[in-house]
């Protein structure tokens, strides 16, 4: 990403793993995925989210953890 983001979404994760690959396809898909900053938050799930996170996060580097 090269100019400020226009928008930053939060995306909060507890619980919820089975879902995780499902919604970052959606995230992708999103029209102003390159305009956007995408915050993810793992909030001490016992699934471990963050570990599923990670390798999009290091693909995207407008995605952070």
């Amino acid at each position: 990403m090269t100019a400020s983001p226009r928008i930053s979404v939060l995306i909060s994760c507890y619980n919820n793993a089975r879902f995780v690959a499902k919604k970052l396809a959606e995230i992708r898909a999103q029209t102003w995925f390159d305009r956007a900053e995408f915050l993810f938050i793992e909030t001490a799930s016992p699934e471990h989210e963050r570990e599923l996170f990670a390798p999009f996060c290091r693909e995207h580097p407008n995605c952070r953890l």
